[in-house]
């Protein structure tokens, strides 16, 4: 019996200094291997992170050569990133509204040499038509953050 108790203490011991170590994680410079034509992310554990929808989307997405796409909520850029090595887009701009999202996707553009053909804009997808012009977009992506209750921006 006092041998169980130990190995409890022990594990909840382990799983504090594991969590304490991870909250002292420096993420800024790691970028996550998307397996697709040495494309890279970064993204913050820490904070909203891509998922498997984002993924999914950027398969399902289509246009054809020269096209322009716009990718609405774009977070950290994961699919107009992904859509560079998926679709003949001649260029994919992204509308975030969050300001840190905005910078880290532009860095993960920048970082995949993708600035030639994406772009991204902080703003609010409100005033897109204002942006960029009424009809600019031949495709429209977006894959906004949903939450539950009295989560996300206010």
């Amino acid at each position: 019996m006092l041998d169980n108790r130990v190995k409890e203490l022990l594990n909840q011991q382990i799983a504090k200094e594991f969590y304490s170590a991870y909250l002292y994680l420096d993420f800024s410079n790691f970028y996550y291997d998307l397996e697709l034509n040495g494309l890279k992310l970064k993204q913050d554990p820490k904070g909203f992170c891509f998922g498997l929808d984002a993924v999914f989307l950027s398969n399902y997405a289509k246009c054809e050569e020269g096209e322009t796409v716009v990718d609405l909520c774009t977070g950290n850029g994961i699919i107009p990133v992904l859509l560079t090595a998926k679709i003949p887009a001649k260029k994919i701009y992204g509308v975030e509204i969050q300001e840190d999202s905005f910078l880290r996707a532009q860095k993960n553009s920048k970082y995949n040499n993708l600035e030639d053909r994406v772009s991204f804009v902080n703003g609010d997808i409100k005033e897109a038509a204002t942006i960029f012009g009424a009809a600019s977009f031949d495709v429209i992506t977006t894959n906004p953050p949903y939450m539950i209750g009295q989560h996300g921006i206010s």
